[in-house]
């Protein structure tokens, strides 16, 4: 476009319009363009196609109108994933799942129909999701805490950055170096505390919950959600709905509630509560304590010594051949809706009910299992009398 204030049309194809210095005006149209629209204020319509609107330094207007574009305010160097300008900016989606992108100004960043992503990077903005399940994206760079619940300021809010949120469906969080504590949206939220002693809620919805470094706080509350802990100690309620939860590495405690769960603790030594219905629990690494509570569960202890409970139901509890001593201090002996251990790895040495029983003794009080190579189940309660062919599986 020259220094100039230009005036530039798309065709039908995938276009490249750059306006340059100057008050410029682009008509992308048909196609998969990419408009920028450099310096000063530019105004920049998409039309048709995934477009890509850049509005580069200065307080532009960016519509996408029509289909899934990306817009940015600012000047964006992609092969860096840089972006710097502070200007006032409006940025209009249009129809389709657009993503919107602020910068360091005053930005009305509308997401209007479709289900839009807006991210407003720094200003007291406004956003404005629209129709559509739309999502806020909230970074946090410095050291300073974050407590906001997204629950209870329903409706139209203004957050502690100074954010004007209006019809916004599900949160987007990305915490700094600080404890944060967050309540989610109540649709699909997206909560990753990173750095610090985090509390994060998801509140209702199908939220994806990531502590990140410290000592986090992580509550699934309903739906079906995914819950990481990751580095350090953490604690996990899963809340309601069929959830899935990994520990991560460190001493973490995870209760799954109500719902079919799967719990995974991964490295450390770990606490894992299934709750009600019928869950999964993996120990993996680590010296872990693993208890089933209500319905048909199945327990792993993976490596490393364990502690099973499994609890009221008919659970099946996996024994690998790993070295390892497992204690399960509930097992239901002897009973055609008792408990099951399935061996795994053992081979021929025992693939029968025969072999286990000669490998079995007790005190009168336990029975010890010992396959040898430092594999052993105790079962605390239970003589070798009380065993039958069906407390076994084999594979």
């Amino acid at each position: 476009g020259g220094d100039g204030n230009d005036e530039i049309w798309g065709e039908n194809g995938n276009d490249l319009m750059i306006g340059g210095a100057g008050f410029d005006t682009l008509f992308a149209f048909a196609g998969a363009d990419t408009a920028d629209g450099g310096a000063a204020y530019d105004v920049l319509y998409g039309y048709e196609g995934d477009d890509v609107l850049i509005g580069g330094a200065g307080g532009d207007f960016l519509s996408g109108d029509e289909d899934d574009d990306a817009i940015y305010a600012y000047a964006v160097d992609f092969a860096a994933s840089a972006g710097v300008i502070e200007n006032d900016n409006t940025l209009l989606g249009g129809l389709g799942a657009d993503s919107l992108f602020g910068a360091g100004g005053f930005d009305a960043l509308l997401g209007e129909s479709g289900a839009d992503t807006l991210e407003g990077r720094g200003g007291a903005d406004v956003a404005n999701g629209g129709g559509g399940v739309d999502m806020i994206v909230i970074r946090r760079s410095t050291n300073t805490p974050y407590v906001f619940d997204f629950t209870s300021n329903a409706g139209n809010v203004v957050d502690p950055d100074g954010v004007q949120l209006f019809s916004i469906e599900r949160i987007g969080f990305y915490g700094g170096g600080a404890g944060e504590d967050v309540v989610g949206r109540g649709d699909a939220d997206l909560l990753n505390g990173r750095g610090g002693a985090d509390t994060l809620n998801g509140a209702s919805g199908k939220d994806t919950l990531r502590g990140g470094f410290g000592t986090d706080q992580l509550f699934g509350g309903a739906q079906h959600d995914s819950i990481e802990g990751e580095d350090d100690d953490d604690v996990i309620d899963a809340g309601t709905g069929d959830d899935s939860v990994s520990g991560g590495g460190q001493r973490d405690r995870a209760f799954g509630g109500s719902g079919a769960d799967a719990l995974n603790g991964d490295g450390g030594n770990d606490t894992l509560q299934g709750g009600a219905d019928a869950d999964v629990l993996s120990g993996d690494a680590g010296f872990d304590v693993l208890e089933g509570g209500d319905g048909t569960d199945t327990l792993d202890g993976g490596d490393l010594n364990d502690v099973i409970f499994g609890n009221a139901g008919s659970d099946v509890i996996v024994f690998a051949k790993t070295g390892d001593v497992d204690t399960m201090r509930d097992f239901s002996a002897g009973s055609a809706a008792g408990d099951v251990i399935r061996l795994v790895g053992f081979g021929a040495a025992f693939d029968t009910f025969g072999e286990v029983l000669a490998a079995a003794s007790d005190d009168g009080v336990d029975t010890t299992i010992d396959f040898g190579g430092g594999d052993m189940v105790i079962l605390r309660g239970v003589l070798v009398s009380q065993l039958a062919a069906n407390d076994f599986a084999f594979g």
